[in-house]
């Protein structure tokens, strides 16, 4: 690794809800730290969002009355560890989180609590506050159910060199592949069997990081600032493995149908990879390299 590579410091910030992500994080986690990334800062968002009635108005199944407290519209039949107290949960997340010292930090980020802006833009507000709180000169937005994947790199520093020079503010957008769901208990990476692509629904690695100032008015996932380079990365190169499912068979609206954009609810044309007919049968191995 080059002197520019050791010197280089490539953070991620996400935004969970703990009891859908408890099963899974350790395992996330350990994939991106093993890929390079030097800092990983995780933001709570306490227990499910605030925007459940706008799922239920685009067609998510109606909650039961024991589950409007827990769980979210957008996916009301995921794995939230019923079997689970809040203090259990919240007690074997820190465990988990506490064997990371130095390299995982937890931030609590509860509407009503820690800010006052609602799902989706409070994961807007906390990329600027993450990023504006901590030193990286590379920050990866991603959720804990998508995978970094690196086809041509060892890691992502060997990755991000290639673009270093002689761009001081740079953004690189991945497309993803949509795999099969979790299931708790078993490995994600070791999910081979995907749906389908979709290369406008993109996560981004920026470098030189900038924030519009005044309003939350952009994608969290192309942010980056108004007058950036922005390129988009073979997918033949990287691209990230989101381990979502049929979104038809998850309860929720189907992003077939509907999804959020700028914290706005939009339909889906016909033609978009989210509204064709979904294939799970194909088979994908790639990730088999890193669970060697």
């Amino acid at each position: 690794m080059s002197k520019l590579q050791d010197d280089m410091i490539v953070s991620i910030y996400t935004l969970l809800i703990p009891r859908m992500e408890l099963p899974f994080i350790k395992e996330w986690i350990d994939h991106h730290l093993s890929l390079g990334v030097d800092k990983i800062y995780i933001y709570n968002n306490g227990r499910v969002p605030s925007d459940n009635d706008q799922y239920l108005q685009a067609g998510a199944r109606e909650l039961l009355e024991g589950e409007k407290t827990i769980k979210w519209a957008k996916k009301p039949d995921a794995d939230y560890s019923l079997e689970l107290s809040d203090e259990d949960v919240s007690k074997q997340f820190n465990e988990i989180i506490n064997r990371y010292k130095g390299k995982v930090f937890l931030k609590s980020w509860a509407p009503g609590k820690d800010h006052s802006t609602p799902y989706p833009k409070s994961q807007i507000t906390g990329y600027k506050d993450c990023a504006r709180n901590n030193s990286s000169d590379w920050w990866f937005c991603i959720d804990v159910d998508e995978f970094l994947y690196l086809e041509k790199h060892l890691n992502i520093k060997d990755f991000l060199a290639c673009w270093e020079v002689p761009f001081d503010s740079i953004r690189l957008e991945l497309s993803q592949r949509v795999f099969g769901s979790r299931v708790k208990g078993e490995s994600v990476r070791g999910v081979f069997d995907w749906g389908y692509d979709h290369p406008d629904q993109v996560k981004s690695i920026v470098k030189g990081i900038k924030f519009r100032s005044g309003n939350c008015d952009v994608d969290v996932h192309t942010i980056g600032g108004e007058q950036i380079r922005s390129v988009s990365v073979p997918f033949a190169v990287a691209r990230y493995h989101h381990y979502r499912g049929d979104p038809s068979l998850m309860g929720g609206p189907s992003h077939r149908r509907i999804r959020c954009v700028k914290g706005v609810f939009i339909q889906v044309n016909e033609g978009d990879p989210d509204a064709s007919p979904v294939d799970f049968n194909k088979s994908d191995t790639s990730m088999r390299k890193y669970l060697i």
